[in-house]
């Protein structure tokens, strides 16, 4: 059941580790272009996503508050194949955690993707301002939270290796021993 996977929230809760900002939040970020002396100014992009906080909790809820908060972009899987999908749920994308979707008699949060390579960076000051705005907002319930910061983990501490194990050597190994 996907009842057990959130908790809605109300402005007056803090945010934390696991909250969804529904259905999008301000995210700007810079410019790739390069700044030149024609044009000095750096440029800005900005769009509106969903997204969910990926800071640990404990530096959210204890002082001094961490001043940025790391988030997600969140992407809905209706554009996906299912081919794709199950891939992301078997964990041979490790860019990618499936959240399940929700339902309740005031919101409806549809499957999305937590996408570990497009994160951002926003100042607690704004995502506190805007919890006392938004819509909705959603908090990942444990042992859920928990899975999400595993593989949010997982992704970050990969270790890409020159060389791996020879998978023949190894069966051929085993054949003559």
């Amino acid at each position: 059941m996907s009842d057990c996977w959130y908790k809605e929230l109300s402005a007056a809760d803090r945010i934390s580790q696991g909250d969804i900002f529904l259905p999008s939040i301000h995210i700007y970020s810079p410019s790739p272009s390069i700044v030149t002396e024609v044009d000095p100014e750096p440029y800005v992009d900005h769009f509106e996503a969903p997204v969910i906080i990926l800071t640990q909790a404990c530096d959210l809820g204890n002082e001094p508050v961490a001043e940025s908060v790391i988030v997600s972009v969140l992407r809905p899987i209706n554009d996906l194949s299912w081919s794709e999908v199950s891939s992301i749920m078997a964990g041979r994308r490790p860019a990618y955690h499936l959240l399940n979707e929700y339902l309740s008699a005031t919101s409806y949060f549809p499957f999305h993707l937590v996408n570990f390579s497009d994160l951002h960076t926003i100042s607690y000051a704004f995502l506190d301002e805007m919890r006392e705005h938004i819509q909705t907002r959603l908090r990942l319930q444990s042992p859920y939270l928990e899975q999400t910061a595993q593989r949010f983990g997982s992704y970050f501490s990969r270790i890409g290796l020159p060389r791996d194990i020879d998978k023949d050597r190894v069966k051929e190994f085993l054949q003559n021993a």
